[in-house]
């Protein structure tokens, strides 16, 4: 008989300036158990991984519907269900997660590297069950960013004291307390979801007067720069906690974390909910340099 392979929890995968670990919701060494997505993330110039090592980026965190959860197995439900990786190719990673005990959505979550230090982001995800008790599914990814000096992110917008204005301007995002004013809509959308509160000091249900008007953001690591740009759609949230990743005791700070969420109404059994994104992660990007590389990003949609 043959040797039986075990599944693979993570899988490495490289660029030119990226070294990235991408993995499951297993705990392995210092990875704890529950988080999902880029386990670590690191660059050329820049050695120390941008994720809480116990953590990580692009986790998905929640499958919201409008309900308060049946505590934190409800809550946390994609962080405990079962998920599978697939390495398709030498540059692609999928996690793939059956339909879920409670929400019982199935989702596909891929991650592409991009030569030199660019990653594809792709979510798809299919209703087994019509359990929308409110109408809407939303689902929340959460980055727990490493003791960065600025805690902040920065998008295009109005800000907290501004009317609804026609042009953008830059604005910096960063929360003072866990729960407290969290979520940015697209200007103009300031609606809150559906049904009950989620969760005591929940992100999702704490909307700021701040809005995005362009959907992409910004924040820095050091001298490095994570930039996240999505396809544009209404349905897509910002949201922030400066002390989301717990504490880093070594820096004497909190971990924030730079989150969002993506929000379908009337989701139907059957049929795919999906969007991309792009993730950029390099030195010293300019916000000229910013903007240039949203350009390009939309102009390939």
């Amino acid at each position: 008989m043959g040797a039986i392979t075990m599944p693979a929890h993570s899988e490495i995968l490289r660029t030119s300036e990226l070294t990235a670990t991408v993995g499951d919701n297993v705990a392995d060494g210092e990875h704890a158990a529950g988080y999902n997505g880029i386990w670590r993330l690191v660059h050329r110039s820049e050695p120390a991984s941008l994720f809480v090592p116990r953590y990580a980026g692009f986790n998905l965190e929640h499958i919201l519907r409008g309900k308060a959860p049946r505590g934190e197995e409800e809550f946390f439900e994609p962080r405990r269900a079962p998920m599978e990786l697939r390495r398709l190719d030498e540059m692609t990673v999928e996690l793939h997660q059956p339909p879920t005990p409670i929400a019982r959505i199935e989702s596909w979550t891929r991650f592409r590297f991009v030569e030199p230090d660019g990653i594809d982001f792709f979510f798809r995800a299919l209703p087994a069950e019509g359990r929308f008790p409110s109408g809407f599914v939303d689902f929340f990814w959460a980055s727990y960013i490493h003791a960065p000096e600025d805690k902040s992110i920065y998008f295009l917008g109005s800000n907290a004291c501004d009317q609804p204005r026609e042009d953008p301007v830059w604005v910096q995002y960063c929360t003072q307390a866990h729960g407290r004013d969290s979520t940015v809509c697209r200007q103009g959308r300031f609606t809150p979801l559906p049904g009950d509160k989620h969760a005591s000091g929940g992100l999702m249900d704490s909307l700021s007067p701040a809005g995005w008007m362009e959907p992409f953001f910004y924040g820095r690591f050091g001298k490095m720069v994570l930039l996240v740009m999505f396809e544009l759609d209404e349905r897509l949230r910002f949201s922030h906690s400066p002390t989301g990743g717990g504490l880093s005791p070594g820096e004497r700070t909190t971990n924030p974390a730079w989150d969002f969420q993506f929000i379908a109404p009337g989701p139907r059994v059957g049929e795919e909910i999906g969007f991309r994104a792009k993730i950029l992660y390099r030195p010293q990007m300019t916000r000229a340099e910013v903007l240039k590389e949203y350009a390009h990003f939309r102009g390939a949609q």
